[in-house]
């Protein structure tokens, strides 16, 4: 059993929001997950009172299956690599590897992918424990200093990435796309990615691998974004304007819900023209 030894904070307020922008349709899907009840074997606290909580951002690409795949999967996964006894950290990355496992045997002939950020919160040991796959984001705003970044983003840009890719024998072209295929170094799904020449080959250029964080709450962490790169993307990957937004509305008595609202709609008002997608946590 894990450690019960830290209080938990009191009135956690959950909000999300996910629009198409100027898509055809949205690729995106969330889910905020509450294991209220795990095996006593599973590393994580998890009751009633004080559930461990999972929230996901899948952000698709070349359609909407991978993501929405991934979406019923994921949480199912990671609650039984939990209850088989796994460290947290080292449940995230398997249930990552089991999605995609179980996806390429389902759905061998869909091209579809989707990244993943996932942040599994113990509300009793006060614990972040954050898992990237891709671009999208974690992100934890403070009532003092600047906003903290959870995550990286991983594509070619990224240099440890590129020296991945390029030990895997990837490489990547001036449009910024490894393997002259996918915008991501790390995915779900891609089955034209990853494996080329119609299957006969494999490629460890681009993999599912989640590159993870953990992370302990301090008192003054006032809330935790997740969101896709349609919430960036007119800002040029800034984060200020989210800390200080999410900050004055937190002061202002807004809730969850509408600041996740109103970020996405900022994102899209100042030009983003991605599917965007937000999930906010007031700690």
């Amino acid at each position: 059993m894990p450690p019960k030894s830290k209080r938990v904070k009191k009135g956690l307020d959950i909000g999300h929001t996910s629009e198409q922008g100027q898509r055809d349709y949205n690729e995106d899907r969330l889910s905020v997950t509450s294991f209220k009840k795990l095996k006593a074997s599973a590393q994580v606290n998890a009751s009633a009172g004080a559930p461990a909580l999972v929230f996901t951002v899948y952000d698709g690409h070349g359609g909407h299956l991978a993501s929405t795949f991934s979406q019923k999967h994921y949480p199912a996964e990671l609650k039984t690599d939990l209850e088989a006894g796994l460290a947290p950290v080292v449940a995230m990355v398997n249930a990552v590897y089991a999605t995609e496992v179980q996806w390429f045997r389902e759905s061998s002939r869909d091209d579809s992918g989707t990244t993943l950020v996932s942040v599994l919160l113990d509300q009793v040991q006060q614990t972040l424990f954050v898992a990237n796959v891709g671009d999208s984001r974690a992100l934890l705003v403070r009532a003092t200093g600047s906003i903290v970044a959870l995550t990286q983003d991983q594509d070619g840009s990224n240099k440890t990435e590129l020296r991945r890719i390029k030990a895997a024998g990837g490489f990547v072209d001036d449009d910024n796309y490894v393997n002259g295929t996918v915008q991501t170094a790390r995915s779900i799904g891609d089955a034209d990615a990853k494996f080329p020449n119609d299957g006969e080959d494999h490629t460890a250029a681009i993999v599912p691998t989640p590159v993870m964080l953990t992370r302990t709450l301090a008192s003054d962490d006032m809330a935790l974004v997740l969101a896709c790169d349609g919430l960036f993307e007119s800002h040029k990957g800034s984060h200020g304007w989210i800390n200080m937004m999410v900050r004055s509305m937190i002061k202002n008595g807004s809730g969850a819900k509408e600041i996740a609202t109103a970020l996405v709609q900022q994102a899209l008002d100042d030009g983003s023209e991605d599917n965007t997608t937000a999930i906010v946590v007031l700690l």
